[in-house]
């Protein structure tokens, strides 16, 4: 053992390198946490996503449809900010007409998650075929066709 000061010297170095990387992944995952946090997210109703398929690519195609240049997903996002949903309203009036053209006639709904509160609402009449459910950030966007 004529090199133990040597040996104690490397181990410290790899015991503090092991700390500082351990420090910085605990810290790029609670980074991470937190911005999962801030960013809304899109879920699907996933117990029923394999019998209405069709509804919820509907009910995606109405979010991502897009007028005047913005699609409806900013429209809905605008008007929760400034609890205005006419406009909104008035869109997706327009793209269900088109689905009653086609033969299929759907209702359309968002609710407040946090307090259960219908902010929108357009009703064309249901087929009972399917529905569709999208949580967005807090709120609920419902579609019955």
């Amino acid at each position: 053992m004529i090199n133990k000061k040597a040996q104690i010297g490397e181990t410290t170095t790899w015991i503090v390198a092991t700390i500082v990387i351990l420090v910085f992944v605990f810290l790029f995952i609670f980074a991470s946490g937190l911005m999962a946090v801030a960013k809304p997210t899109l879920s699907l109703d996933a117990d029923n996503a394999k019998e209405d398929h069709i509804t919820q690519e509907m009910l995606f195609s109405i979010l991502r449809y897009e007028a005047d240049g913005r699609e409806m997903i900013d429209y809905l996002a605008e008007a929760k900010d400034n609890g205005n949903y006419k406009e909104f309203e008035s869109f997706v009036e327009i793209l269900l007409e088109r689905f009653e053209a086609d033969g299929v006639k759907c209702n359309f709904y968002v609710y407040d998650l946090v307090s259960g509160v219908k902010l929108a609402g357009v009703e064309k009449g249901s087929d009972d075929a399917g529905e569709a459910k999208l949580e967005i950030g807090q709120l609920e966007v419902l579609l019955e066709c």
